[in-house]
């Protein structure tokens, strides 16, 4: 069922479940920017916005339609009209078929609302007048004047643009500013701005190799167990708290009081009672992070379902990329401890360095041998070449001599 939206809404001004904040009147050439709010049930399409002149005469505008949380907003630019003063042209925007509710039911409506464009012409326009971006962007300035037009504009931070007369561009660089809506003054005008960027955890400090212990013993066999601490910050770390439950295991040796950057540290862990279950954690703590390490044993008198779930087993589960690590290519070393990982033998925790005393002095030489090689060449192929012409001027000499002083012809 369709109803007249505004019809309704004069009649049932509390009933209807869609507004707009579209204005009554504009100035030709200026950018309307408004907000369509309510229970809108399925996304509006471009094809059921339409800008209606007179009630009925369908009009072309320059236009976009955006979802931002829970509401839509719209920029319209107004046509550009020569108006008399007292001279106004009228305008209907329409949105066919929004799916909505009123009085809890759903219901499909058409929603229309009035407005007028009248007086001068706006000193400027912009498109778009929304931006939904995970990137930098651009906004386009028309001014319609024929001197420039300084305006402020306060994102990401507050500057002042000059306009020209005809077609301006101003760029927005988003790098340093984390997602989210913001209301942005551009001159005159408040843009709407979305900026939808990925959330980046940052990598753990603490890495620990394997993941959790998860093992299956039998029956009065003994629990010991090792893992790895891969530490992968930047800087030594001192201020960490090792925390577990001493009266169910033990861990060797006791925790180094300052963790190094790239550093691997290896560790067993004995259980101190035998056939006693454990369903423990080993947590590490630093700053306001907490790494919890998981440790599961229980106990079979069937071999067949041991299973034993720890580093001594000497398969890695992780990749080299996991562990903040990298594989250091030809005449370069680790700074840190290097590990077995699924993709490298050796995965470099910490930096790759050119190798103390490692030189490529010889690459130069091989050149300058080559230099030294060339003109030695080229200095054979002048001095045959000269030697050729002293003996051709002999030849002559003599053959002269021998003609008295004529040459020979042939």
């Amino acid at each position: 069922m369709k109803i007249g939206a505004i019809m309704l809404l004069l009649m049932l001004p509390g009933v209807l479940a869609i507004s707009s904040t579209i204005e009554e009147g504009y100035h030709p050439a200026e950018t309307a920017i408004f907000q369509i709010q309510g229970n809108i049930l399925e996304p509006i399409l471009d094809e059921n916005v339409k800008f209606l002149r007179d009630g009925h005469i369908e009009s072309v505008f320059d236009y976009g339609i955006e979802k931002m949380g829970d509401s839509y907003y719209v920029y319209a630019v107004m046509p550009y009209l020569d108006l008399n003063i007292n001279e106004s042209r009228n305008y209907k925007f329409v949105i066919e078929d929004i799916k909505t509710t009123e009085l809890g039911k759903n219901v499909e409506i058409d929603f229309e609302q009035n407005f007028s464009v009248s007086g001068e012409i706006a000193t400027y326009s912009i498109t778009p007048g929304i931006v939904v971006s995970s990137d930098d962007f651009e906004i386009n300035a028309v001014l319609n004047r024929d001197i420039n037009e300084p305006i402020m504009v306060d994102f990401p931070f507050e500057r002042e643009v000059i306009l020209k007369p005809g077609q301006n561009k101003i760029y927005f660089n988003v790098e340093d500013v984390s997602g989210g809506f913001y209301e942005t003054n551009v001159g005159n005008y408040i843009v709407p701005v979305s900026l939808i960027k990925e959330v980046v955890e940052p990598p753990p400090l603490f890495v620990f190799d394997p993941f959790e212990i998860d093992s299956v013993l039998l029956i009065d066999s003994k629990g010991d167990f090792g893992f790895k601490i891969i530490y992968t910050g930047e800087e030594t770390l001192e201020d960490y708290a090792f925390d577990y439950d001493e009266n169910i295991f033990t861990i060797t040796p006791e925790p180094p009081e300052i963790f190094e950057p790239g550093n691997v540290y290896e560790f067993s862990l004995s259980l101190r009672e035998e056939n006693q279950e454990v369903n423990e954690y080993i947590y590490l703590r630093y700053g306001e992070n907490e790494f919890g390490f998981p440790v599961y044993v229980s106990y079979t008198e069937n071999q067949e379902d041991v299973v034993v779930n720890d580093n001594t087993v000497g398969e890695s589960r992780f990749y080299c990329a996991e562990l903040q690590g990298s594989r250091c290519g030809s005449g370069k070393i680790c700074s840190g401890d290097t590990i077995g990982t699924i993709d490298f033998a050796e995965c470099c925790i910490g930096e790759c360095r050119v190798e103390e005393g490692a030189s490529y002095a010889w690459v130069g030489y091989l050149i300058g041998m080559v230099l030294v090689a060339g003109l030695f060449f080229l200095g054979l192929r002048y001095l045959r070449n000269k030697r050729q012409k002293d003996v051709f001027k002999e030849r002559i000499k003599k053959a002269e001599k021998g003609n008295g002083g004529v040459l020979p012809t042939f």
